[in-house]
């Protein structure tokens, strides 16, 4: 017969053995839903880039509209919360 302690620490390393392997699925889950999540950052961003110049020049034609002597012109870069990009707008695809 086995030391009844060595049995003990035996089925307590099996238990942590199979909590480690539940873990490393999980992260592995993680990992792939991580890269999903760049891609779709990623496209947004390039949406962003897109559609900003046209949203900003449209907004800036009603505010001379609206308030044609206040001179409240909406300045891209200005815009709070708004990602900063290296480069304007020259063309839809890179």
């Amino acid at each position: 017969m086995a030391d009844p302690i060595l049995q003990e620490i035996l089925e307590k390393l099996k238990i942590i053995e199979e909590k480690i392997d539940r873990l490393a699925d999980r992260l592995e889950d993680v990992e792939i839903s991580t890269g999903i999540m760049d891609e779709h950052v990623q496209w947004v961003n390039g949406i962003h880039n897109i559609v900003k110049a046209p949203l900003y020049s449209a907004l800036n034609a009603v505010n001379t509209i609206m308030y044609p002597l206040s001179g409240a012109m909406v300045d891209i870069e200005e815009v709070p919360n708004a990602p900063v990009y290296s480069r304007r707008l020259t063309h839809v695809f890179d």
